[in-house]
């Protein structure tokens, strides 16, 4: 074989394997969008989910003798509910998802989830201390708590729902 004859063929053996290493990049790519749009999708479903738990839980503890009934084991009260939930958001890896506003959300709502069931523990333990206008400023900060946590379950689920750029 000649000289050129090698040349060319190494020539020609640079451009498969940099053509190959373009069509690998551009396969991570779109595998790392499909995973980041899947996460996203899941991420929705958990947070409709940990929204409608904690709406369930506020609705459960909504006057003081459930409070009392619930804490005295008379009332059967799902504890629990809203914990599962923020398992699972603290189980999905932000630094995966689409953007940053979902890792904002999605911080969000498991605060959110964590406060109403500090507030739930809270309430049931120290219920016997609590006078009308205690309970009534729990009721209240309970309701604001579960509209904010639907609020932020609607913005995920426009935050998903938004068309990608192609």
């Amino acid at each position: 074989m000649s000289v050129i004859a090698l040349l060319l063929l190494g020539v020609l053996a640079m451009r498969q394997t940099r053509a190959h290493q373009r069509a690998l990049i551009a396969a991570n790519e779109q595998e790392r969008v499909a995973n980041a749009r899947h996460l996203a999708a899941a991420l929705n479903t958990i947070a409709r989910e940990t929204a409608d738990s904690i709406m369930f839980s506020v609705k459960g503890l909504n006057s003081p003798q459930k409070v009392h009934d619930i804490a005295n084991g008379t009332h059967y009260f799902r504890r629990q509910g809203v914990a599962i939930h923020l398992r699972s958001l603290q189980q999905i890896p932000l630094h995966q998802l689409s953007s940053t506003n979902l890792m904002r959300l999605a911080l969000n709502l498991a605060g959110m989830a964590e406060q109403v069931q500090d507030a739930t523990e809270t309430i049931l333990r120290s219920r016997k201390m609590m006078d009308k206008e205690a309970f009534d400023i729990f009721f209240n900060e309970m309701d604001q708590m579960a509209s904010s946590a639907d609020d932020i379950a609607r913005a995920i689920q426009n935050d998903v729902e938004l068309p990608r750029p192609r």
